[in-house]
């Protein structure tokens, strides 16, 4: 049995909205930590995004792979 906790799980945000065509606002106020690895492709397609609030604590300095993080997208 693998055992993750919920800090292991938003350590790579990959694909997580990835083309998600009716995503407009994006908050993430209590959810994201500062051990985030990876955000590839994390808003990839959201053709219709608007609007992306995460905490004022929130900061990349773990995050090795940005790629495609917003592909496609019509901010």
């Amino acid at each position: 049995m693998i055992c993750y906790t919920l800090n292991d799980l938003l350590k790579k945000l990959d694909d997580m909205f990835f083309r998600c065509t009716c995503l407009k606002k994006v908050y993430m106020p209590s959810l994201i930590n500062n051990e985030i690895e990876s955000m590839s492709d994390l808003f990839n397609g959201c053709i219709n995004l608007e609007e992306i609030n995460f905490p004022k604590s929130f900061n990349t300095s773990n995050v090795t792979n940005m790629s495609n993080l917003f592909y496609d997208c019509h901010l």
